[in-house]
């Protein structure tokens, strides 16, 4: 990640606007998913939600699955310090 491009004003709109956007919702947003879900489930448990309440979780399954692949991929991305891209090889046209 390109942190000198956040809030740089040579950057413009992609510095103020989009690159920060990117940063706190896209990065972040599956570990605040992931980390309510965890919270939800612990509310339950403790009778401080109900049970309708619980069953109102959005897309039961699929979407929380997806939330904690994602948390998954960004714990090691954010150790690693961004991607680690390699060349990609593709095999000659015939």
């Amino acid at each position: 990640m390109n942190l000198r491009l956040l809030f740089n004003p040579r950057a413009g709109v992609v510095g103020w606007l989009a690159f920060p956007f990117m940063v706190i919702f896209e990065r972040l947003g599956p570990l605040v998913e992931v980390t309510g879900y965890l919270f939800a489930i612990v509310g339950f448990l403790l009778g401080i939600v109900s049970y309708e309440a619980f069953a109102a979780i959005e897309n039961i399954g699929y979407r929380q699955l997806t939330a904690i692949w994602q948390v998954l991929g960004l714990i090691p991305w954010s150790i690693r310090g961004g991607a680690n891209l390699h060349p990609m090889v593709f095999p000659p046209f015939l």
